[in-house]
């Protein structure tokens, strides 16, 4: 009879799943599923699975038996209810305490989460009891039922106290249930009344979060993430990662760093003083914008807003482990780039994220400068405060946060390969601070973050005759285009066609050697590819890169047939590259030979 109490009580008037409750579900939808305890590992920042597992595994078990999820988990908490009940009652007629045996029982059964809360002066978690039954010990139970078995007692002592000396003690009888229903009754009626108080706002909570939930699962695929209530992420079938509390405003900057790490592709907020924060910081509001704002009658935290993640181009782009330390308490970790290629005039989308090592004591500017790495001359430049995506006073040491620029070149920006240099001062001044590369410890006014190009968009000449040697496994000679003849004390030009097996670990010289019948060198021209202005650390595979070259052939040169032999060697040593031809043979003296040129002396 308690197990049927208990249950007909939860369905009556418990059928609110409070946000802990859905985290559990959520546990055993992907139990059912195949997925495992920790599918969604982030749910662990509202709760775990090894907080209840003896609740999500009676879940998942009617689950299987096809029990909707909502309803198992209203079920099982009046059976916990029912079942702690039953327990105190067997303990109490065992010791012969009748009042004992019949009140708390009938009360536990019941579900007087109200009365419980009342006691606790906090609003309680309904399911602890078969939470506590079945593994979980939250104090709360042990809190609640004390005080009810308590009660019980001393109402008990009471009566027993008014039996004459002499007299028989009172027995179990059917008057002591009529006793205990009599005293639950009343009970009954106020927390029904206070469930249905409390519940008209969770009620239209409950349906909005539905249609949240609805919204999701219509315009996103299953692989989407969501921050938010867990009732919506359960509802709408996708990942969730951990949300924000309502209150909890000193929450904020640790939530920050979550979402900055592993954006979600959803997140719904309300109306509350933490979620203000949130949507206000310069990250939030570059990466999110709200696509559905759905309405809560009479509720504080109205309205629910849906945001959805930018189709931001940084996106689909990977971080590129980046190292440099300052002298400002903040530390570069990463970059990422949208993209490495540009056309004339296209903007450069770029993401700083950074490691706070100590709290700044001032901001300082950020500069970004795209530049030539020939002659220093800036195609674009951005100057930012740093932070903006979050308030400095949010910073705290280990802290990751990002920044995003916007480099927009100017439509004349010629083909090339191109640095992106990083610089800092302190805000309101001209010096720049100082920066460190690891095992190095002199500072540096600006750093190379990384490279990007404007590539040729050109076509290799139908003359010119095809090569296809590499030299190092990284640059690959793809074709040259040289005269097959000319005049002594004449400029010969040679246009050699480049290209990147992967990207070059230096930046190279390429020399290109005229030799005579005996292999004697005679004249020959040493220059990086494409005059330096096109930086090989900005070469990928896929790049063709022309690079046309004057030979000028000495004015008193015999008529003969010469040789032409190309190669690359590092600046610092001279050290060549090793060579190797088409047909996949390493060629001596590290060169690739090129077709031969007849001169014909003056």
């Amino acid at each position: 009879m308690l197990l049927v109490a208990g249950i007909g009580n939860a369905l009556l008037f418990d059928q609110l799943l409070d946000d802990r409750a859905y985290a559990q579900l959520r546990f055993a939808q992907n139990l059912l599923s195949g997925k495992g305890w920790l599918a969604d590992p982030a749910v662990n920042g509202i709760t775990a699975p090894w907080a209840s597992p003896g609740f999500v595994v009676a879940l998942a078990a009617l689950g299987r038996m096809g029990v909707q999820l909502e309803l198992a988990a209203i079920i099982l908490r009046g059976l916990g209810w029912g079942l702690f009940g039953a327990l105190v009652h067997l303990v109490a007629r065992r010791i012969n305490r009748p009042f004992l045996a019949h009140l708390p029982p009938v009360l536990l059964a019941l579900n007087p989460s109200p009365f419980v809360d009342l006691l606790l002066g906090q609003l309680g978690d309904r399911s602890i009891w078969l939470n506590w039954a079945l593994v979980s010990f939250p104090l709360k139970a042990c809190i609640a039922g004390a005080v009810l078995i308590f009660g019980g007692w001393v109402v008990d002592q009471l009566v027993q106290s008014n039996v004459h000396e002499g007299e028989p003690r009172p027995k179990n009888s059917p008057a002591w249930l009529l006793l205990a229903v009599l005293i639950g009754l009343p009970a009954v009626g106020l927390q029904g009344f206070l469930n249905w108080q409390s519940d008209q706002q969770s009620f239209g909570r409950a349906v909005v979060e539905q249609q949240a939930a609805a919204w999701i699962a219509q315009n996103s695929p299953e692989s989407a993430v969501v921050v938010g209530a867990s009732r919506i992420s359960f509802l709408a079938n996708r990942a969730q990662l951990h949300t924000l509390p309502v209150a909890a405003v000193d929450r904020v900057p640790v939530f920050m760093q979550g979402i900055v790490q592993t954006p979600p592709d959803f997140v719904v907020s309300e109306n509350s003083l933490p979620w203000q924060f949130v949507s206000r910081t310069g990250w939030f509001s570059e990466q999110y914008r709200p696509v559905e704002r759905l309405e809560i009658v009479g509720d504080s935290g109205s309205p629910l807003t849906i945001w959805q993640k930018i189709d931001f181009p940084l996106a689909q782009s990977k971080p590129i482990p980046l190292a440099v330390t300052t002298d400002v308490g903040i530390d570069l970790v990463s970059y990422r780039v949208a993209a490495e290629r540009l056309s004339p005039g296209e903007a450069i989308h770029l993401q700083l994220d950074w490691r706070v090592a100590q709290p700044p004591n001032k901001t300082v500017d950020t500069i970004v400068r795209l530049e030539s790495p020939i002659d220093g001359v800036e195609w674009a430049r951005r100057d930012m405060r740093t932070p903006r995506s979050v308030p400095s006073d949010w910073l705290e040491p280990g802290m990751l946060f990002s920044e995003t620029f916007v480099l927009t070149p100017t439509a004349d920006i010629p083909v090339g390969g191109y640095q992106l240099r990083l610089s800092l001062r302190p805000s309101g001044t001209d010096e720049l601070s100082a920066l460190y590369r690891p095992g190095d410890s002199a500072p540096l006014d600006r750093a190379t973050l990384g490279y990007v190009s404007v590539p040729w968009r050109g076509e290799i000449s139908s003359s010119a005759t095809t090569i296809d040697a590499t030299f190092g496994d990284q640059v690959a000679l793809l074709s040259c285009d040289c005269p097959a003849s000319t005049t002594a004390g004449q400029p010969v030009p040679i246009e050699l066609f480049w290209g990147a097996v992967r990207p070059p670990d230096h930046n190279y010289v390429a020399f290109v050697h005229l030799l005579d019948g005996a292999g004697q060198y005679v004249t020959g021209i040493d220059a990086p590819p494409f005059d330096g202005r096109y930086d090989m650390l900005a070469w990928r595979p896929g790049d063709v890169i022309p690079d046309g070259r004057q030979l000028m052939i000495p004015a008193d040169l015999p008529s003969g047939e010469y040789q032409l032999q190309v190669g690359l060697y590092l600046p610092a040593d001279g050290v060549r590259l090793a060579a190797v031809d088409s047909a996949g043979v390493a060629t001596p003296n590290q060169t690739i030979v090129l077709p031969s040129i007849e001169i014909l002396g003056e």
